[in-house]
């Protein structure tokens, strides 16, 4: 199917390339990475403009794989293309708009067998070439284009495919009219990276942290932004004042807004971290007594995160959101907090800490869970639907 040439993935017309604390970005990378390790040539298309490094010469290709490489954990090996935006000297275009009528037709597709993105307007331009297209929905607003959705993939040549990442947005996909037999549901998943150990930082982070009256350590690794819950987390600090919270993850300016809000609130048990690599952001999972994955209410899809605080080992605070609630009968360390209730996370991670006392190899459940969601499997599954 590839006919030679590579898979393309493109999540939407104006992602960066690099850029730390998206979400949307590590899928990208860990669905490229996946591509990779199964035997075929991946490409990864994305914006440059804002990096610290050069992209035009060896050099500067070889610092952004280490820089992607860093953020990610991943082994890299796959092609990073770079777009651009129309210089600022020619005028003003609605963000992505130029990747996606000039850059994406010019500099992308012509080199691709295969499209896999998350964006309408990829979707519809790599059909128009006839280029078998993968589209995925993980319930983000540039992602609720149903109906266009639906058109694009009623017909059956070029081939085609819709990635729900929970039922629910399945489920929706269908309502808009997409054909059952086009859709699957894939969760998120990890690389296998992510199951490394990493005991002796993990220590060293519980004992700079925990001292004084602190007796425990909650981590939660992005869901900086209200949708993520982070109201849930700060009622919990207001709580459990014998705890240090550590907020990974986050823009900058989220970042500033955030501890802002931790002074007003008076809450010294709060650190906000910021983004960091991925292998340091693990070691504070593995350090934590428990890890939280808060939400807001009515998400759609489980976060990206959830497959990486099962690998962590430590036991999970989890909002309860359908896409979640099913790990409950797995016999895991996870207890659900109501996400319409903020003050609800503090006793689920009470109830956590008193069951599930901190140990440095984590909980066997997680880890052995965590194991079956590798993100190659995942990427198998897209390729055996999309040719059957």
């Amino acid at each position: 199917m590839l006919r030679g040439k590579r898979y393309g993935i493109l999540g939407a017309p104006g992602d960066p390339l690099a850029q730390p604390a998206r979400s949307r970005l590590a899928w990208a990378h860990n669905t490229a990475q996946a591509v990779q390790d199964l035997g075929c040539d991946a490409l990864l298309a994305g914006g440059v403009a804002g990096l610290p490094i050069p992209f035009d010469n060896r050099e500067g290709l070889a610092s952004l794989r280490r820089l992607v490489a860093g953020l990610h954990d991943l082994p890299g090996g796959y092609d990073l293309r770079a777009t651009h935006d129309l210089p600022a000297r020619f005028g003003a275009l609605p963000p992505g708009r130029w990747v996606l009528d000039y850059e994406l037709p010019r500099a992308i597709l012509p080199y691709c067998g295969i499209i896999h993105t998350r964006h309408a307007g990829v979707l519809a331009a790599a059909l128009e070439r006839g280029l078998p297209a993968i589209y995925e929905d993980h319930g983000e607003p540039q992602e609720k284009d149903g109906e266009a959705v639906a058109r694009l993939l009623a017909p059956a040549s070029p081939p085609r495919l819709a990635v729900a990442a929970s039922a629910a947005l399945r489920d929706r996909l269908a309502a808009a009219g997409v054909p059952a037999e086009r859709i699957i549901v894939l969760g998120p998943a990890i690389h296998p990276a992510a199951l490394a150990r990493q005991q002796a930082a993990a220590a060293s982070i519980r004992r700079s942290l925990l001292h004084g009256m602190a007796r425990h350590l909650f981590v939660q690794a992005g869901g900086m932004a209200e949708e993520g819950g982070i109201e849930a987390v700060l009622e919990a600090a207001a709580t459990l004042r014998d705890a240090v919270f550590v907020q990974l993850g986050g823009e900058a300016p989220a970042q500033a807004a955030l501890r802002d809000r931790v002074v007003e609130r008076g809450l010294p048990n709060v650190i906000v971290a910021g983004a960091l690599p991925q292998r340091e952001a693990r070691a504070f999972q593995q350090a934590a007594d428990a890890v939280i994955v808060a939400c807001a209410p009515g998400r759609l899809a489980a976060p990206l995160r959830f497959p990486e605080a099962l690998a962590a080992g430590a036991p999970i605070a989890a909002a309860a959101i359908p896409a979640l609630e099913g790990w409950g009968d797995r016999g895991l360390a996870i207890r659900f907090h109501d996400p319409g209730r903020p003050e609800t996370l503090a006793g689920a991670l009470e109830a956590l800490v008193a069951a599930h006392p901190w140990q440095a190899g984590g909980v066997a459940a997680n880890r052995a869970e965590a194991e079956r969601l590798g993100w190659q499997a995942r990427q198998r599954v897209v390729f055996e639907r999309l040719v059957a």
